[in-house]
Order: structure tokens, then C-alpha cells, then sequence
């Protein structure tokens, strides 16, 4: 069975997955994980610098939120393909 993406369910089952995430990504939440946004950003930038031709979605603005968000969730490096998917 194929798990769908929070951004392609409706309500209520969007609101409900919504709610338990909500309060994890309010600006005071967030301000102690912006070291770790910066980290990340620096990261991606670097391993596409070495490319003379980058594909901007695919290495840079979807790896970074994804990385942003696994981590704030609490998701080990080792299952972030998982959650990607």
C-alpha cells in the first residue's frame, strides 16, 4: 500500500497529521535547530560546488528541507531515504 505525502491528504486526516506537527515548527521551536539549518545549508552548497552543472531541485532545494525538517523531527541520518520517499 502507497503512504501518501501530508501535503496530498485532506481533511481531517491533513489536520490531524498537521496538529501533531504544528507546535515542532512555531519560530521558538525552530530558533534552537537554526545552528543546525546552517550546517545543513552549508552541506548541500558544498557537495554541489562540486559539479560544473547542478540540477538546483534535486541537489540543493529538496535535500535541504529535508534535511532541515528529518532533523527536527528526530530521524537518523540512516532512515532519511525512508522519509524522503
Amino acid at each position: 500500500m502507497r503512504t501518501l505525502s501530508t501535503l496530498h491528504m485532506e481533511p481531517p486526516q491533513h489536520s490531524a497529521f498537521r496538529g501533531l506537527l504544528d507546535r515542532r515548527f512555531t519560530p521558538r521551536a525552530l530558533d534552537p535547530l537554526a545552528p543546525t539549518a546552517r550546517l545543513a545549508a552549508v552541506e548541500v552548497i558544498a557537495a554541489a560546488e562540486a559539479h560544473e552543472e547542478i540540477d538546483v531541485v534535486s541537489e540543493l532545494s529538496a535535500p535541504f528541507p529535508l534535511t532541515v525538517i528529518a532533523e527536527r523531527l528526530g530521524i537518523e541520518e540512516t532512515d532519511r531515504q525512508d522519509f524522503r520517499r
